[in-house]
């Protein structure tokens, strides 16, 4: 990926990527979305899965 493409792709979103930076040692949320995924058996070896919206 070239340094044009990387650097401006935040480029229509202004200062956002700015301010909502997080900083070493902050604490945040990071939700994995595990509920879309409550029908899935990761049992098997080959894992096939729908997401359904909860």
């Amino acid at each position: 990926m070239s340094g044009d493409v990387n650097q401006g792709s935040m480029r229509p979103f202004g200062d956002l990527a700015r301010q909502m930076r997080l900083l070493d040692e902050e604490a945040y949320f990071l939700d994995p979305g595990n509920a879309w995924f409550k029908g899935c058996d990761t049992s098997k070896a080959e894992l096939v899965c729908t997401m359904t919206k909860p």
